[in-house]
């Protein structure tokens, strides 16, 4: 169903460095193949200090537990 695509850089590589120049210090799917791949691709490119990829279902357990 899915393939690796044979290019200089991933889709997800780029939504990574997309991210991070907005600021951004989390990145947000509701997507289990999105959450993989982006998890994935801040790894390989040695972000994990930076930026952590997250469920949104994550998010709202995080948001609840804090109120």
């Amino acid at each position: 169903m899915f393939a690796e695509v044979e290019e200089e850089r991933r889709l997800s590589d780029m939504r990574v460095g997309q991210a991070l120049e907005a600021g951004a210090d989390v990145l947000a799917t509701a997507c289990p193949w999105c959450f993989n791949m982006l998890g994935t691709s801040v790894q390989d490119l040695g972000f994990t200090d930076k930026i952590k990829v997250m469920d949104v279902a994550e998010m709202l357990n995080e948001s609840l537990e804090t109120n």
